[in-house]
């Protein structure tokens, strides 16, 4: 893991150390470990795709914990797994007569992803992910240049993106609790070219 059990009184929450137990990507057991449990569930279970949730703890190597941009040889390394991962599906896909499909949530711009190792270009270029989702919703109401950004690079691949909305998102005000407020924030989505709507409580 990237820190130790006392960080977690060392550090206050908004400090990346103070999320001591995330996995060391950096460590090729750690992702050997990864590949293996998603294989595992793509043999044993009639699933219709993986999600893989970057952005839940958008912490994978030792540089984020000082809230430093990874290093070139990091983001290879992410970008070998999700290689692997396709591989995979698409092998299990073969044995079982039917496509197995990669989803991943990230952060919402090119540039932040990329600091913390996540290399979206080479993903859409490589054809590694079928879907897109962006954020965790916690901005659901002030992401539409990120997402018509990120829509336009999306498409160019043919891979739909699904920008977030989240509960703890919309909870700014009395107002953001709403039906309304949802739908608006949804509309905004659709307006500024997201393909649908990730929901997230």
């Amino acid at each position: 893991v990237l820190g130790k059990p006392e960080d977690r009184s060392k550090y206050p929450e908004s400090d990346p150390r103070w999320f001591w137990s995330s996995w060391n990507y950096e460590i090729p057991e750690v992702r050997e470990k990864i590949f293996r449990v998603l294989e595992d569930v793509c043999q044993r279970y009639d699933v219709d795709g993986l999600h893989l949730d970057y952005w839940r703890h958008i912490k994978f190597f030792p540089p984020t914990q000082k809230l430093k941009p990874v290093e070139p040889r990091h983001v290879e390394m992410m970008n070998d797994l999700l290689r692997r991962i396709r591989q995979m599906t698409e092998r299990e896909g073969r044995r079982r007569g039917r496509p197995l499909i990669i989803a991943a949530s990230v952060p919402l711009t090119v540039e932040r992803s990329l600091f913390v190792g996540l290399d979206i270009k080479t993903w859409l270029k490589e054809d590694l992910v079928d879907v897109l989702a962006g954020d965790g919703g916690y901005t659901p109401q002030a992401m539409a240049p990120q997402v018509r950004a990120l829509t336009a690079l999306t498409h160019q691949y043919g891979v739909p993106f699904y920008p977030c909305i989240s509960r703890k998102g919309m909870v700014k005000g009395p107002l953001d609790r709403t039906v309304e407020a949802w739908r608006g924030t949804a509309m905004n989505i659709w307006h500024a070219g997201g393909d649908g709507v990730f929901v997230y409580d």
